[in-house]
């Protein structure tokens, strides 16, 4: 039956010419849009590798201190040891990386021989919250982290670049004008990912936990916390505030504070406001869908208006009204298809052609020349899956109801094209 319903859906869409194009054409833009707005939300908060683990990872807010008894000596930042009060310990979470405030630095085989690259300190936790891919050698080890032994690990193009060639671990390069020996080379990391973007990673100095004159609370640190589970993320929030009210518990004069943490999500989009960037996106989505298919709607209760004999004669012969509408809505489900399949083309190229303005984070706009998105982003299961799921919403929305009154009219008025 269904194989008769694609039979003739293809033949009335091939007699139906001008109205087929109007439909695909109104459709692909239109999914064009809605797969824009889904997969800039997707690449963005997904969990794609290097940032596998990002529905259980927690961003350190921005942390300030200030002298309690009159606010004044302010000071925005986070030190080593507020951090560690912060953040530890944390029941509902697995792991806690720190990071030292990162930097741009002259790096190159030698003082001739370099370029300007995204230096990060950081410490061993960093290479299990992030899934690097090593082409050579290995990460720094605790052992080495705690020594602070000038020890890095650089991308596949700084060694390419320094040296001409990735088998470079156990050579020294220069990080600053300061020698470094080179323990694990990295694949490039595109700074689509903010997190996890970086050139080359060093150990940051434990020796310096934070400033003496503000009860040590000043400092240039920030953390990343990886939850136990997706769900334990608000739990982990509650702990986080209870550790920073016990610290304050502990300072004598000085008063430290964080803005709320954030989420993937919450980090990638509004990260300063309290609307919910989930709302925001799926409102957006439904407007783009509803307003063309109210349009699109009246396109076809027009064009149904032409068919009414025909469903007339076939409501005649004994043709039940759900097998009417199911033969319309398969016509139209394949327009809408077709329609589905060329928007997610054009959405695919505009994320190509203007990739920067619409993907990119703050350390993708001030490294443009990194930035590198995979085709294989935007062909996962989940986004050809969103493609079928918005083609039938789209085909439900502007199809059901001109399609559904046609079945309803009177077998009579129905011949007559009444």
């Amino acid at each position: 039956m269904y194989k008769q319903y694609l039979k003739q859906a293809l033949q009335m869409l091939k007699q139906n010419r001008f109205f087929s194009i109007i439909s695909i054409v109104g459709t692909a833009l239109t999914i064009a849009f809605v797969m824009v707005i889904y997969m800039v939300y997707d690449i963005r908060t997904a969990n794609v590798s290097p940032e596998n683990l990002r529905d259980r990872m927690i961003y350190s807010g921005e942390g300030y201190s200030f002298l309690t008894k009159d606010h004044s000596h302010s000071n925005a930042g986070m030190s080593l040891t507020a951090a560690k009060a912060a953040f530890e310990p944390l029941p509902h979470a697995t792991l806690v990386a720190y990071e030292k405030e990162s930097f741009v630095a002259y790096t190159g085989s030698s003082q001739e021989n370099g370029l300007k690259r995204k230096v990060k300190q950081v410490d061993p936790a960093t290479w299990q919250i992030f899934h690097y891919q090593f082409i050579a050698g290995r990460p720094f080890n605790n052992e080495e982290f705690k020594a602070f032994r000038p020890v890095a690990v650089i991308t596949e193009s700084v060694a390419k670049q320094a040296f001409y060639t990735t088998n470079v671990v156990g050579k020294d390069i220069l990080v600053d004008f300061q020698p470094y020996r080179i323990v694990g080379v990295v694949k490039d990391v595109s700074s689509l990912f903010d997190a996890a973007f970086a050139e080359v990673w060093i150990p940051y100095d434990l020796n310096n936990p934070g400033w003496k004159n503000n009860e040590r609370m000043y400092g240039r640190f920030t953390a990343i916390v990886l939850a136990r589970h997706p769900s334990d993320i608000d739990e982990v929030k509650k702990e986080i505030a209870t550790n920073i009210r016990r610290l304050n518990k502990t300072l004598v004069d000085y008063t430290f504070e964080m803005k709320k943490n954030y989420t993937q999500v919450e980090h990638s989009f509004l990260k300063d406001s309290d609307m919910n960037p989930v709302w925001i996106f799926f409102i957006m989505a439904l407007v783009l869908l509803i307003v063309p298919a109210i349009n699109i709607s009246g396109l076809l209760s027009s064009q149904m208006s032409k068919r009414l004999p025909e469903i007339g004669i076939r409501k005649t012969y004994g043709a039940y009204k759900r097998q009417v509408l199911m033969q319309l809505m398969i016509e139209n489900f394949i327009l809408a298809l077709i329609g589905g399949i060329i928007g997610f083309i054009l959405s695919c190229l505009t994320l190509s052609i203007f990739k920067v303005w619409l993907l990119a984070g703050d350390t993708a706009l001030n490294a443009a020349q990194n930035f590198d998105v995979s085709i294989f982003l935007f062909l996962r299961p989940s986004v050809f899956l969103s493609i079928f799921l918005v083609c039938f919403l789209f085909n439900l929305l502007s199809v059901f109801v001109p399609a559904y009154q046609a079945t309803k009219r009177n077998i009579i008025d129905t011949l007559k094209g009444e």
